[in-house]
């Protein structure tokens, strides 16, 4: 192995870290990416079953659209993956009828879903006045439901957004930040969430081409064992094969919790105090087919009358690419309670996407993220939001980073990774 002489060595090959190794290789920085899997992409990658692109995490999807960090970070690599866009964002089911509802650019919900739900236009003081009420009236902390119920009132209303929190962050609205979901949609620069035409796992090749075209290496199967630290910086790893690889600096992309093992007893106290602090988020995903269209819109669906199911997106509507021909194509979003039995949730979920598309389809895969949910994991809970994540620097060990969506920084789902990328690549430059 070449000795360190400025490189960079990346723990694990998750968005973030390919991200950050793209960015560093582009710029002629020497980086080595160490995998423990046999695949690049983590959770934002995608599997073939039976032509259908099923993903690994994350839905196919770049939240803000052109507008949200991450799609800057790809810019910033020289990426630019071509997304569909729905417009609405979201379709609310109640009883019979689909209702417009759109957080995005600054627009308030129709007036025919206010009046189904008893709201009129009150609803449409949630979006356009929260930033003020933040800060003033209902203070830093307030939860999403708390505020639903003083600006709203209506039980319809609160439904309304923990089916919304659960779905665009992985948690009920009893637990969500609002100053997280109103910083979250300034990140966005108010632009409408995209999927990804080609899937996740064109934008993960694309990101690992770059990285080998600026010199950088990528080894898979390559799990490490340490982070070592001499005098207080970071300066290799170990690897599970015993090998010490040197380098000028770490970047990690396992999550703190992996970090804090990987560094032992060297591991820094806010490190350990920050995850003891920490709460996870669970949640499913649902991979549904049927040779019969499923939805007739491309817009997000979140069905009110069901119990389980908190979001449905239509993927083959948006994205035909990634299914079959003649099949249709949906992935569902299951909020799971942590204190109920889970394999008793996932039948229960399942059979509320049974009586709300019909009998005849097929659920063909659940996938069941704990405490690892694509969209939030520990990172979008009252008191866990922004600044108050873990930091891109690791206090008290020089030259060791982190990166991920637990990483401080704001933004929904696949967004606070793109803004912890572009918080540690000013530190980089």
């Amino acid at each position: 192995m070449a000795a360190a002489e400025g490189r960079t060595i990346v723990i694990g090959a998750g968005l973030g870290g390919l991200l950050t190794s793209a960015y560093l290789a582009t710029r002629g920085r020497p980086v080595l990416v160490l995998e423990a899997l046999d695949f690049p992409g983590g959770r934002f990658t995608h599997l073939d079953y039976d032509g259908f692109a099923v993903p690994t995490g994350a839905f196919h999807a770049i939240p803000g659209g052109v507008s949200g960090p991450l799609y800057r970070c790809l810019r910033l690599v020289g990426i630019h993956p071509e997304l569909a866009v729905p417009d609405p964002l979201f379709r609310v089911r109640l009883g019979d009828r689909l209702y417009a509802f759109d957080v995005t650019r600054g627009s308030v919900p129709r007036r025919p879903l206010g009046e189904a739900i008893g709201l009129r236009s009150k609803l449409g003081l949630f979006v356009g006045l929260a930033g003020v009420l933040v800060g003033s009236r209902l203070g830093p902390e307030v939860t999403v439901e708390e505020a639903a119920r003083r600006i709203a009132g209506t039980d319809a209303a609160v439904r309304l957004f923990d089916r919304f929190t659960k779905f665009s962050l992985g948690v009920p609205a009893n637990e969500a930040s609002v100053l997280e979901i109103v910083r979250s949609l300034r990140v966005q620069r108010f632009g409408r969430e995209g999927f990804l035409k080609q899937g996740n796992r064109a934008m993960i090749e694309a990101l690992v081409a770059r990285i080998r075209a600026g010199g950088g290496e990528l080894q898979t199967r390559r799990p490490v064992e340490t982070i070592v630290v001499e005098s207080g910086r970071a300066v290799g790893v170990r690897t599970a094969d015993g090998e010490h690889v040197p380098a000028q600096q770490v970047v990690c992309n396992a999550g703190a919790r992996t970090t804090a093992r990987l560094l032992g007893d060297a591991a820094p106290p806010d490190l350990t105090a920050r995850l003891a602090r920490s709460i996870p988020a669970w949640g499913a995903a649902h991979s549904v087919r049927a040779q019969r269209k499923l939805h007739d819109h491309d817009s997000i669906e979140i069905p009110l009358d069901l119990d389980h199911i908190a979001g449905i997106v239509p993927l083959s509507n948006l994205c035909p690419a990634l299914c079959p021909e003649g099949w249709h194509y949906s992935i569902a979003y299951q909020w799971l309670d942590r204190g109920v039995d889970v394999a008793e949730q996932l039948d229960e979920g399942r059979a509320d996407l049974h009586r709300y598309l019909g009998e005849d389809i097929e659920v063909f895969n659940s996938a069941v993220y704990r405490g690892s949910h694509p969209a939030a994991a520990v990172a979008q809970r009252v008191g866990q939001h922004g600044a108050r994540r873990f930091p891109t620097e690791v206090q008290g060990i020089r030259g060791l980073y982190m990166v991920g969506h637990d990483v401080a920084g704001y933004g929904i789902a696949a967004e606070v990774i793109g803004h912890s990328c572009l918080r540690l690549w000013r530190k980089l430059a």
